[in-house]
C-alpha cells in the first residue's frame, strides 16, 4: 500500500500566525490554488485513490475535494478523529513558545488524547485497509488529508506498529522522517507492505511484522513548484467558495 498523509490547505489563521484547532479556519486565495495544484498532480502522476479519509474540518475538507474531484466515483471519508489538536481557550489566539504553560479556563487537548485519537484510526480504518491489501496482493494508494499536530501523532502511532529493523528511509526522504513537518499541502509517502503478527509487550496496537514500511517522501511539494503568491495581498484573503462551485474551481479531471 502506498500512504500518503497529507497537510491541508494554507488558512487565513495560517497566514496570522494564529492557533486553529478545532476552529474552522477559512482558507486563502493561495490555499486554494495549492488545492488545485495538489490534485493536478497527483491525477498527471496516474495515481488513483482506493480510499481518502479526512478531517471534517473545512480546511481538511477542501483539499480532500481536490483530490477527489479527479476521481468523481470516490468520496472521501469525513472523521472528527482525523481534528487538528483542541487549543482549548486558546483558539484563535497569536502562538507564543509559552503558550503551553499558560493558565486558561479550557486547556488544550493533550497528547495522550492526541494519541488516542490516532491510534483509533488506526485500528478502525487503516490497518484493516493494510490486511486486506495483504490478503489480496491489491497495492492501493490511500490519502488522510489531516493537520500538521494531529499528523504527527498518527505517523508516530504507525511507526509504533514495526519493528524497528523493518523501517526503512529511500527515496528523497531524510533522517527527518522520525520526526517530520508539514507545511500547507505537503505530504509525507510511504510504501507499507505489512502483516499482521501477534501483540508484542504491553503496546496498544499491534506490530506489524513480516513487511517493511519504507519511507519515500518527507513533506512532498513538488506540487507547488513555482507557484508564487498574488501579490497585493490577494492571494492571504480569505478564498470565497461562492465565487465558482468548487467541483469548477478543482475541475479538469486528468
Amino acid at each position: 500500500m502506498k500512504l500518503y498523509l497529507i497537510r491541508h490547505a494554507e488558512t487565513v489563521d495560517n497566514v496570522a500566525h494564529r492557533l486553529a484547532g478545532i476552529k474552522d479556519s477559512p482558507l486563502t486565495n493561495h490555499g486554494a490554488l495549492q488545492i488545485t495544484r495538489l490534485g493536478r498532480y497527483f491525477a498527471s502522476q496516474n495515481i488513483k485513490f482506493s480510499h481518502i479519509f479526512s478531517s471534517d474540518l473545512s480546511r481538511a475538507v477542501l483539499t480532500a475535494q481536490g483530490l477527489s474531484a479527479h476521481q468523481p466515483e470516490l468520496t472521501p471519508v469525513l472523521l472528527p478523529s482525523l481534528r487538528e489538536r483542541d487549543f482549548g481557550s486558546l483558539e484563535g489566539k497569536k502562538w507564543h513558545p509559552t503558550w503551553e504553560s499558560s493558565i486558561v479556563p479550557k486547556q488544550p487537548e493533550s497528547e495522550a488524547s492526541m494519541r488516542q485519537r490516532a491510534n483509533t484510526f488506526l485500528a478502525d480504518f487503516l490497518l484493516p485497509l493494510l490486511i486486506e491489501g495483504d490478503e489480496t496482493g491489491d497495492e492501493a494508494a490511500v490519502a488522510v488529508v489531516s493537520h500538521g499536530l494531529l499528523l504527527r501523532s498518527l505517523w508516530r502511532a504507525l511507526l509504533a506498529c514495526f519493528p524497528p529493523g523493518d523501517v526503512r528511509i529511500g527515496g528523497d526522504a531524510d533522517i527527518n522522517a522520525f520526526n517530520p513537518v508539514w507545511t500547507n499541502t505537503g505530504y509525507l509517502e510511504v510504501l507499507v507492505r505489512p502483516r499482521l503478527s501477534p501483540l508484542v509487550g504491553d503496546s496498544d496496537m499491534p506490530v506489524l511484522g513480516g513487511y517493511s514500511l519504507q519511507v519515500l517522501g518527507v513533506n512532498t511539494r513538488a506540487h507547488l513548484a513555482d507557484l508564487q503568491r498574488t501579490q497585493g495581498g490577494v492571494g492571504s484573503a480569505t478564498f470565497d467558495q461562492r465565487q465558482k462551485r468548487i467541483d469548477h474551481f478543482f475541475g479538469q479531471k486528468s
